[in-house]
């Protein structure tokens, strides 16, 4: 009977790997199809280029996924799903940063918002040298910031301190 509950739990992963991999084929087909009637420039990346990557990366991974279901399904490894409480912990930690940096980037901009809110996941991912949190959070920051709004003229929120200079 324990042998067959297995199976049984086997058989549920592997249908729910497969069917939210086609979910999600089906939807990020739909956004690729639709990101095509974005306009293609000239001089920069253009604001089709992103969900296009994003969706064919989604839909690649989702593919390969498909892949490792059938694999489990014909004999390959199935392990119990088991999160450690430190990483539910890392996970609701993150989840709350990307909420409040949702609601209070419109008002202090893109640039700052940014920042603290790198600053504060890579803190509470347990760095504490604080040269090492600030240098990551500015580059990144600036990385994101030229190749959205410089090059590919994406506009950012600006908040009201930006607003000054």
């Amino acid at each position: 009977m324990n042998k067959r509950n297995a199976a049984d739990k086997k058989e549920r992963i592997v249908k729910t790997d497969i069917t939210v991999s086609l979910v999600l084929i089906a939807f990020c087909t739909a956004a690729l199809i639709y990101s095509l009637r974005f306009p293609v420039s000239d001089r920069s990346v253009g604001v089709g280029t992103f969900p296009r990557i994003l969706s064919a990366l989604i839909i690649v991974l989702s593919l390969l996924q498909i892949i490792i279901a059938v694999v489990k399904k014909h004999g390959g490894a199935v392990h119990p799903f088991k999160i450690p409480r430190k990483t539910l912990i890392l996970i609701g930690i993150s989840t709350a940063l990307i909420i409040l940096y949702i609601l209070i980037i419109q008002y202090i901009g893109f640039l700052l918002s940014t920042v603290l809110f790198l600053a504060s996941l890579i803190f509470s991912f347990g760095e504490r040298v604080f040269w090492k949190i600030a240098v990551i959070s500015i580059s990144v920051t600036g990385i994101i910031y030229v190749m959205f709004s410089v090059l590919a003229r994406v506009p950012f929120p600006e908040g009201f301190w930006e607003n000054i200079f």
